[in-house]
This record gives C-alpha cells, structure tokens and sequence, in this order.
C-alpha cells in the first residue's frame, strides 16, 4: 500500500495505525517507517552543499543543514533512549527533556522546553559542514530504523505498551508515550520539516516545486 503524504492523510494513517492491537500496532508502524526512511535518505542524497546552506525562509535564521541537524538530534536522544537498561525510567525523564547525553561532547543536558532542546540542536550543528551532516544524518535515519526491525519483539512490544500515557494532538485518544516518542520522530522525517527541506511533500516529482536540489 502507498503512503499518503499529504500532512492530513499521513497522520489519518497514524491514527488507524494507533488503533491497532499493540503486535499490528507495531507492525504497522514498522511498515510505515520503511518507506519513510526510504523517502528521507533520497531527499538527503539529493541536497547538495549549496542546497544545504540555505536558509528554510528568509529571516528564520535556520539553513537546511540546521533542520537536518535537529532531526538527527533527536533521532539519536531516541536511539539512546531506547537501547537503555533502564528504559522506562529513561522515557519519563525524556518526556521532561532530562538527561540528554550529546554524543560529541560527552555533557548531560537538561532543557526547560523543546524550544531550548531545538536551540541547542540548531547552535551545534550550524558549526559543522554538510558532508559531516549528512554523513551523520543518514546513518542515524537507517540505523533508528534497523533498531526497531531488530526489537521486534513481545518484550519490546509490552514495554512501550507500559510507558506513561500522553496526550498529542495528532491523535484522538492517549497512547503510551513510548509510541509516541516512535511517531514523532517519524513525522519529523515525513511530513513536519519536509516543506522546509524540499518545498514539496514527499512523494511529488522531484523539482515539482519549491526545492530545486
């Protein structure tokens, strides 16, 4: 099956994945973070340097390097998260920002707000090149989703199914915020920055408008 990609028919897909028995649940997701990867590491690939430098809009002071930098920020807190011992406690301090390790400089960080940890993410990687981003971004993307093709797991399952209950306005009902924390970062690859990296959504012609990579 296609993916819609269209901001309101990607998270009316979300919401039916949401609505699933936790193992279809997961399988869904999984499924869906396939083809999102996919789409992802081909608009990478098609920046080029120039591409990257420039800013998402005038006056916002954030290139597409920046945006891509945050995205692997959080994609890694997660990766992080996830592959910790103790993840239940982990999930509860991340959903307060707590506790964010920058993998460069080894500093536990917390954050009053998402806006400071998206400050944080656009101030460190503004000061790398876009080959280093880019390395790093891509790695990053396909290694959070092999992570999940590889926990795949009724243990696995069960723990995101335990973790605190959250509200996000994307769906209509409460979901264990450990496939919320899942889905966010599959929104941020799919539909939430994509007309500020591309000018279009994926799944258009590319060149079709906006992005000229």
């Amino acid at each position: 099956m296609g993916v819609d990609w269209n901001d309101a028919g990607w998270y009316r897909n979300l919401e039916h994945i949401a609505s699933l028995r936790p193992r279809e649940r997961y399988d869904g997701l999984l499924g869906l973070h396939e083809k999102v990867v996919a789409e992802y590491v081909i608009m990478l690939d098609r920046l080029t340097e120039a591409d990257a430098i420039e800013s998402v809009r005038p006056g916002s002071g954030r290139t597409r390097a920046m945006v891509i930098g945050h995205i692997l920020g959080w994609e890694e807190w997660q990766l992080e998260v996830f592959r910790d011992c103790n993840i239940m406690e982990r999930i509860s301090r991340q959903l307060r920002l707590e506790d964010y390790l920058d993998p460069e400089t080894g500093g536990i960080l917390n954050f009053n707000g998402i806006d400071e940890f998206n400050a944080y993410q656009y101030a460190k990687y503004a000061t790398w090149g876009w080959e280093r981003i880019h390395g790093k971004a891509r790695g990053t993307a396909m290694e959070f989703r092999r992570f999940f093709v590889e926990a795949r797991s009724d243990r696995f399952i069960n723990i995101l199914e335990g973790t605190p209950m959250k509200n996000w306005k994307r769906l209509s009902r409460p979901i264990p915020s450990g496939w919320y924390l899942w889905m966010t970062s599959l929104a941020h690859e799919a539909v939430v920055h994509t007309q500020e990296l591309t000018g279009q959504r994926f799944g258009a012609e590319p060149n079709s408008g906006g992005w000229k990579g």
